[in-house]
């Protein structure tokens, strides 16, 4: 193994410690927590570990989602939902993009000719999907504690799905995966996204980087918090 790749591979989990660490500070027990890509459930278990949360899991692919319902089953609190997020009606019908490593699953169509596995596009299939908003209030969620988007390139749409809820006061904190290299077609752009979310009254708080095998920052999770005197600086 490469000296860059053991490099890189013990800043992950720096950043990993360091996120968690951080919203530790802002969840409180029994907040519930929307994981937006779920994949199999790593995100939502390292989280229930540490915070006593319920996490209600976003995982359209279906082995992916069998092996977050089977890792639920360890997990009261892990609520498996077989849906995408996207800003339209609960229970719509929407084109979804698996790639050969199914991490990489998202509504949007990768770049080709990358080397990757989860950006290398596989199949397209139709899964269900909702918005942010249309889901809480159809299973009766009144206030959101961390909404985390980790939907490769088209969080921006996740989280404008959930604009009414910014505007009532019923999201405590976000969490988004923000990319800084071209993976997909029209994917968002990480200004575009603190743009918005300054709109929405919320401030960028954390950021926790992430590299690829050369040592160069790949992609960060960003936390965002309201300006709220709770956060006053």
């Amino acid at each position: 193994m490469s000296q860059a790749t053991n490099l890189s591979e013990g800043l992950d989990d720096v950043a990993d410690r360091e996120l968690l660490a951080d919203l530790s500070r802002v969840l409180t027990a029994g907040d519930v927590v929307l994981d937006i890509g779920a994949h199999h459930g790593e995100f939502a278990q390292r989280l229930m570990s540490r915070i006593d949360v319920a996490v209600h899991a976003f995982e359209p692919v279906p082995d992916s989602f069998a092996l977050l319902t089977a890792a639920a089953g360890s997990w009261p609190a892990l609520r498996p939902v077989p849906m995408a997020v996207d800003d339209v009606p609960y229970e719509t019908s929407t084109e979804f993009h698996v790639q050969v490593g199914d991490a990489g699953s998202s509504l949007l169509m990768p770049i080709p000719h990358q080397t990757s596995t989860w950006a290398t596009y596989k199949s397209s299939i139709e899964v269900r999907c909702t918005s942010i908003t249309a889901y809480v209030d159809a299973v009766g969620v009144a206030r959101v504690g961390l909404l985390k988007s980790d939907a490769q390139g088209a969080d921006l749409r996740v989280i404008r799905s959930a604009e009414p809820l910014f505007r009532a006061g019923r999201i405590g904190a976000v969490l988004v995966e923000a990319n800084f290299h071209a993976f997909y077609r029209d994917q968002n752009s990480f200004a575009d996204i603190v743009a918005y979310m300054d709109t929405a009254g919320f401030f960028l708080a954390g950021f926790y980087r992430h590299f690829n095998r050369l040592g160069f920052l790949w992609w960060a999770d960003v936390l965002f918090l309201p300006r709220v005197p709770q956060f006053a600086t």
